[in-house]
């Protein structure tokens, strides 16, 4: 991946990068459960927020 993070657990992963058409940050999340979903997503959130 060139334009961003992807970091993996082992329920899923999460995603960060720049968006193309926009000035924003996307996020995107994979996780084989709804909770698990909502974990990964707090966690990422956790680090990115503090950055923004």
């Amino acid at each position: 991946l060139v334009d961003g993070i992807r970091v993996s657990f082992p329920s899923g992963w999460g995603l960060a990068r720049a968006s193309n058409t926009q000035p924003v940050l996307v996020l995107r999340f994979e996780a084989d459960s709804p909770r698990n979903l909502e974990q990964i997503r707090e966690e990422f959130e956790e680090v990115v927020n503090p950055l923004l």
